[in-house]
């Protein structure tokens, strides 16, 4: 449902392929779909859970007056544009993966929230969400 209250939103971005690519093409579909937008800089991780690459991460701080069922809606087609499939996640290769970490006073992944990166990141919201 979309009201006229501004939403606060914290996203997690993390890609291992075509990082830095899939970083600034997430960046701006992520511009051009809410508007109201602004990222932590980029750190670079090792992945946890899987072989692959390194991870470039970065944090989305979003003002919307879209609800979690949508915002859960496109950043999966989000993904899906910026090359996710099923079948290269089971390889290990993340083109992007997007995960509300915190809509408006609700936590979500809350294992993420222990990550050192996500820790770090976090201190960058301009909203102070």
């Amino acid at each position: 449902m979309r009201t006229n209250v501004k939403n606060k939103i914290i996203l997690a971005l993390g890609s291992n392929t075509d990082q830095e690519m899939n970083m600034m093409k997430v960046e701006q579909l992520l511009k051009d779909l809410f508007g109201e937008v602004a990222f932590s800089t980029q750190l670079w991780t090792m992945p946890i859970g899987l072989t692959s690459e390194k991870f470039i991460n970065c944090l989305a701080f979003i003002k919307t007056t879209h609800g979690l069922p949508q915002v859960s809606r496109a950043i999966k087609q989000l993904e899906r544009k910026c090359g996710n499939t099923k079948a290269e996640r089971s390889k290990g290769l993340i083109k992007m993966d997007i995960d509300v970490l915190k809509f408006n006073d609700t936590i979500l992944h809350e294992d993420d929230w222990e990550r050192n990166y996500i820790k770090t990141l976090i201190n960058q919201d301009p909203f102070e969400i």
